[in-house]
């Protein structure tokens, strides 16, 4: 059964198996209205939790299994940054350079970061653009790139 995941406009994602997006669609509903939320097949999909050694005092009552997301498969990453947190990628690596040349600190790192978590979250939201007098003129989409134009091995953009 194909694999679907589903980023949503404000930066979270979800993994869904099902026989087709529109069945993913209905079985998203669980989280919430895929709407304006991005959905997209896998062809590969792997995720590694492990069992803490020690109860989360602050989560232990939420009725969820005791695990923490140790990672993701190489391919699976990958998708992640390409498809889903593009911006963060980009300042993650921007980070990466500038603290193996030395010319960022930790504190500017954080920074930069926490400003691409923000640009992520925002992303997919749509916005109405407004004249100065407050007139609605059109919707906007605040995306960087055109999933649906996108295709390759790890997906494709499926549902709008």
């Amino acid at each position: 059964m194909p694999l679907y995941i589903c980023r949503w406009p404000n930066g979270d994602f979800s993994a869904v198996s099902a026989r087709d997006p529109n069945e993913a669609a209905y079985l998203l509903r669980e989280v919430g209205p895929v709407g304006e939320a991005k959905l997209f097949d896998l062809a590969n999909f792997m995720v590694h939790f492990s069992l803490p050694k020690k109860m989360d005092t602050e989560n232990w009552d939420k009725m969820l299994p005791p695990l923490h997301l140790d990672g993701f498969g190489a391919q699976t990453l990958c998708f992640l940054w390409d498809h889903i947190y593009p911006e963060f990628e980009k300042a993650t690596n921007a980070v990466l350079e500038g603290e193996a040349e030395g010319s960022i600190g930790d504190e500017e790192a954080m920074t930069q970061l926490d400003q691409a978590l923000a640009r992520e979250r925002v992303r997919l939201m749509p916005a109405i653009a407004r004249t100065a007098s407050g007139d609605r003129i059109c919707m906007i989409h605040l995306c960087t790139k055109c999933p649906e134009q996108e295709t390759g091995e790890a997906g494709s953009s499926l549902v709008q």
